[in-house]
């Protein structure tokens, strides 16, 4: 199987990003939840940090930091998963054979699935604010829902079932 330009490159980007990329996806989220933490249990507090500053530059600068950070973290670690497959693949593997090795590498030993629930309760409460943000906002928030609840899916059910001993000979080296 011949490896598409886009797998290619997103999996450079993906080696070079991966060090610092997941545990900087973690800290955006992790503002994030403090953030609703805050403005749950503590609204003046917040309020008072947040006072000096114009909405409309903490709603977008919080978007970028809690959500498209994340997000597109996510979809690179998801796209640059299939090309790290194209490179494991041998040319006489089945279909089935080749998924199987993209779930091993997505859920399995890069567990993206882990990062997808974490990510999940923002991108909801993201959702109902970007209602009101506008469209440009909104359609990656609901799009990455909608690829948050697949990926959960699949990778749950994928764990649940994997068996490493199942995989095609030379798969991982």
């Amino acid at each position: 199987m011949v490896a598409s330009g886009v797998s290619v490159a997103t999996l450079r980007v993906y080696r070079r990003v991966a060090p610092i990329g997941r545990p900087l996806a973690g800290a955006c989220l992790g503002v994030g939840y403090v953030a609703v933490a805050l403005g749950f249990f503590a609204p003046n507090l917040l309020n008072s940090v947040l006072g000096f500053v114009p909405e409309s530059v903490v709603l977008q600068t919080a978007y970028f930091v809690t959500f498209a950070y994340p997000a597109a973290y996510v979809v690179l670690a998801l796209l640059a998963a299939y090309g790290a497959a194209n490179e494991r693949v041998d040319d006489n593997w089945s279909r089935r054979d080749r998924v199987h090795v993209y779930l091993a590498i997505a859920f399995a030993e890069w567990t993206l699935h882990h990062l997808l629930y974490v990510q999940f309760p923002l991108a909801l409460i993201w959702g109902y604010l970007s209602l009101s943000m506008g469209v440009r906002y909104a359609i990656p928030v609901w799009w990455l829902l909608g690829v948050a609840v697949v990926g959960v899916l699949v990778g749950n059910r994928y764990l649940w079932y994997h068996d490493p001993d199942d995989l095609p000979v030379g798969a991982f080296r």
